[in-house]
């Protein structure tokens, strides 16, 4: 039996041989650093080692997802889904927003949506831009009938708009506001849905969103 199919047997309530796990890092450099002491010659070799069942992806225009791999970071870049300004230490992706380049959390040093009329002229970017699915796409290829490969929804619809205005306004807007906060979660929730279609479309075998 498979990682991949000791999933999907878990989620089908069918039988398995034992329960699947996942030991997922949040930090890019803290993965790197221990498969370096473990003397593993790539990422791949110490999931393995660790039994994880999970392979973990993402779409190109969640750029926080990869901005510690200089390598991830540079296709993006070239491909026009993420913009670095390394001298004040920022990487922005196609929503605006303006993450620290050098932390390891999920760390916005730029929120784009500063008022009432930016909120209410917000557009999302285009789900459908090619190339968005291309490092998900090469994931699946690489990982699927080993491990269940998921394209992941982190940085959920509540998180994306805090992400956009900052947390305090958002939360204030949320009572003194309603309507200006319904319909930036309506432009956040349809960006989303067009992602899963394409997800579905081009054969992952589960869905998952986050936080």
């Amino acid at each position: 039996m498979t990682n991949e199919e000791r999933v999907l047997n878990t989620i089908h309530k069918q039988s398995i041989d034992y329960l699947p796990n996942q030991i997922y890092f949040t930090s890019y450099h803290t993965k790197e650093k221990l498969r370096n002491v473990m003397h593993f010659q790539t990422l791949s070799e110490l999931d393995r080692y660790l039994d994880n069942h999970l392979s973990m992806t993402s779409i190109m225009d969640d750029v926080f997802r990869y901005h510690q791999n200089p390598e991830a970071l540079a296709k993006a870049e070239k491909m026009g889904f993420a913009r670095c300004d390394r001298e004040n230490g920022t990487v922005y992706d196609r929503w605006g927003i303006g993450y620290d380049l050098y932390s390891d959390g999920y760390c916005i040093k730029h929120f784009p949506l500063t008022d009432e009329e930016s909120i209410r002229r917000f557009t999302p970017p285009d789900p459908l831009t090619p190339g968005n699915l291309s490092q998900a796409l090469d994931d699946l290829q690489k990982h699927s009938g080993e491990t269940l490969v998921a394209c992941t929804g982190y940085i959920g619809i509540l998180e994306k708009a805090w992400g956009l205005m900052g947390f305090e306004e958002f939360m204030l807007n949320i009572t003194l506001n309603p309507e200006l906060i319904a319909g930036l979660l309506d432009k956040i929730v349809e960006y989303k849905m067009e992602i899963a279609r394409q997800v579905v479309k081009t054969g992952f075998r589960c869905g998952h969103t986050g936080d």
